[in-house]
């Protein structure tokens, strides 16, 4: 499998890396605007083809898979102009997929169009305790789920807050605690539920570069069920993602680690309080995210996201900078 990846910033040496070590990934081409980025990502990982426009890359290169690792806002464009190039079978963007639903909606439509595979890189998708959680779930073992409660939360130091060094302070380009980490609890906990909230309630504080920085918000769903997150840059740290049913609780205090800090325990305490442990190995996301593409381009697998669940992800997303913007509780349509 042939692969190029477009933007050379941090998380392109994660998809790198994953190209790396899976057989029958081959890295045959990295772009960034930035020719120090792209050199730089190219010699980490042994890839002498770089540039820093992607119509020449295009020009010359032909891939089975191109993953998008560039800042969001810029996420669509390189989508459709990779779509519609006839060069490329498959596109794995990273999260989120765009900056609205609309958008979302129309890089499917476009990907379509020209029989190209589009998907949504949520890693926590392909990580063995998630499944294992939502196996559970979904077993009835904790009863009917009524409430999901998740955090993601670091300090982040005042000298790492410039947004011409740190994209998610830059709203312009896609920054803000909603769009960077927010998408991950949304889609825990919709994915737990197992359908789509009905309206969202969003507090939030910003910081000196207008994005948000610290965001709190309650979801409704049908039965009147329920779902909490908070995600922020101003406290913490929190890490835990827990779904409480008629009949007990699942809890996985490190939810969203990768890698070394993979969430390696989750615990179910039944009604009784009795509580059970099982152990998981660290696993690396990334790798398993490449693998499952690969089944997807190479065999034709139905991708895990599908692309309604990436655009309903956006719906909701959608709906909680409405509500910060009104003050009131946004209706997710």
């Amino acid at each position: 499998m042939r692969v190029i990846i477009v933007g050379a910033g941090a998380i392109a040496y994660r998809h790198a890396a994953a190209c790396r070590d899976l057989d029958g990934a081959d890295l045959v081409a990295v772009c960034d605007v930035r020719q120090e980025a792209a050199d730089a990502l190219g010699e980490r990982f042994g890839v002498a083809k770089r540039y820093t426009d992607l119509d020449a890359l295009l020009g010359e290169q032909e891939a089975d898979l191109a993953i998008i690792a560039t800042w969001g806002a810029y996420h669509a464009q390189v989508s459709e102009r990779l779509a519609t190039s006839g060069r490329v079978g498959a596109i794995l963007c990273e999260k989120p997929l765009a900056v609205n639903a609309q958008q979302a909606q129309e890089m499917f439509d476009t990907a379509r169009r020209n029989n190209v595979l589009l998907a949504e890189a949520f890693r926590l998708r392909h990580q063995p305790i998630h499944h294992r959680a939502i196996e559970l779930i979904r077993a009835g073992h904790i009863g009917d789920v009524v409430h999901v409660r998740n955090a993601m939360m670091w300090i982040v130091p005042a000298q790492d807050r410039d947004p011409n060094r740190n994209w998610r302070f830059n709203k312009p380009v896609g920054g803000g605690v909603t769009f960077d980490i927010g998408c991950y609890c949304i889609n825990q906990l919709r994915w737990a539920m197992d359908e789509e909230p009905e309206s969202v309630h969003a507090w939030g504080r910003w910081g000196p570069t207008d994005v948000d920085e610290h965001v709190t918000a309650v979801a409704t769903f049908s039965g009147r069920r329920t779902a909490e997150w908070c995600v922020s840059w101003q406290a913490g740290p929190s890490h835990s993602a827990e779904v409480l049913g008629t009949a007990g609780s699942i809890r996985i205090p490190n939810a969203w680690g990768d890698g070394p800090n993979t969430a390696s325990q989750l615990e179910i305490i039944n009604a009784q309080r009795n509580r059970s442990v099982e152990e998981f190995a660290p696993t690396d996301q990334f790798w398993l995210q490449l693998q499952h593409m690969q089944d997807c381009v190479q065999n034709g697998t139905p991708h895990r996201i599908s692309p309604e669940n990436s655009v309903a992800q956006m719906r909701v997303i959608d709906a909680v900078y409405a509500s910060l913007a009104s003050g009131q509780p946004a209706r997710v349509t």
